[in-house]
């Protein structure tokens, strides 16, 4: 089972329940997949500082994911990573916020459960099965 920990940290109104319905979604398509994910919702300001740090991008992104690894845990806890989403990128790059915000989401959280996008085949890959959870 996968488990979400919501955090706004901005003054834009996001309901959360975009998010944990799109759980059993995920969980149908991706039945070992289980653990926490922490789920921020930041500013452009917050993300191109994400962005910058980890990934040397000095702009602001829509989403960032940094997947866990073993390693990192600590004993008895099952956490697959952290996910940070700007608001305000997501509302300048879509038409329909629920969806852009969904495709966001179910993005990082692929990347937590191991999926990448770092050739064309990978990319459409991935792309595929952001679109399939979707349409569940």
């Amino acid at each position: 089972m996968i488990n979400l920990t919501y955090s706004n940290q901005t003054r834009d109104t996001v309901d959360e329940t975009i998010f944990e319905k799109l759980l059993p979604k995920i969980q149908k398509r991706h039945l070992n997949a289980e653990g926490e994910i922490s789920l921020t919702i930041v500013d452009d300001k917050t993300i191109q500082e994400l962005n910058r740090e980890y990934r040397g991008k000095d702009k602001p992104t829509d989403v960032i994911s940094f997947a866990y690894s073993e390693s990192e845990k600590f004993p008895g806890e099952n956490m697959l990573g952290e996910i940070y989403i700007s608001i305000k990128t997501a509302k300048r790059q879509s038409e329909d916020l629920d969806r852009e915000l969904k495709f966001l989401f179910i993005h990082g959280v692929l990347h937590l459960l191991g999926y990448t996008h770092e050739t064309d085949e990978k990319y459409s890959e991935m792309m595929e099965e952001t679109e399939e959870i979707i349409r569940l």
